[in-house]
């Protein structure tokens, strides 16, 4: 059992005997009262989206998963194939399980996928990734670090605002968690 306060983007927890995977949190600190905790909460079976509030002391289940090392192979239209390093077995995850990670992923990236009574139902991401940029504008002369930001298409598709020095070909740090630049790597 963990806490209201303990609630963190990509856990997977349990409520009235149904899987549902954090998507997304965020506190709400109240003059008077209880601070809560607004969850967005992904059914892991039916993959709809709901919110709940929680209160910061609330008791709440969080599932104990098995994790296995695999490594990302390809893209399947609607499916992307991870293999274990181990026993080479082959997992394909929908774009629904993997909702928002999918745009991390790149070809034989090492990352641990997540498991449940011998189903993949997640994966771990790291905290940040190095991602190429294909597309941005050209770049300022004379341009450093401002507080503008420009644009920028990675090699997954997703798309992140760069500092104006950043050029197409460049590769650059990615927060995980939130999908902001951090540095050129």
């Amino acid at each position: 059992m963990i806490q209201g306060s303990e609630l963190k983007k990509g856990m997977i927890i349990n409520m009235d005997g149904t899987l549902y995977s954090v998507v997304d949190t965020s506190f709400n600190f109240q003059g008077r009262g209880s601070s809560m905790v607004q969850a967005k909460l992904k059914n892991i079976e039916t993959g709809s989206i709901t919110n709940n509030r929680f209160g910061t002391s609330d008791k709440i289940e969080d599932v104990q998963l098995d994790r296995r090392n695999m490594e990302y192979l390809y893209t399947t239209g609607e499916g992307f194939v991870f293999m274990d390093q181990q026993t080479y077995e082959q997992v394909e995850l929908t774009k629904d399980t993997l909702g928002d990670a999918m745009n991390y992923l790149i070809e034989n990236m090492k990352i641990q996928v997540q498991f449940y009574e011998g189903n993949p139902v997640g994966i771990e991401l790291p905290l940040n990734v190095a991602l190429k940029v294909t597309y941005t504008e050209p770049a300022m002369k004379n341009a450093t670090v401002t507080t503008s930001f420009k644009p920028a298409t990675l090699e997954t598709g997703l798309e992140v605002q760069v500092p104006p020095f950043i050029t197409t070909g460049e590769v650059i740090k990615v927060d995980t968690r939130n999908g902001k630049y951090l540095e050129r790597a």
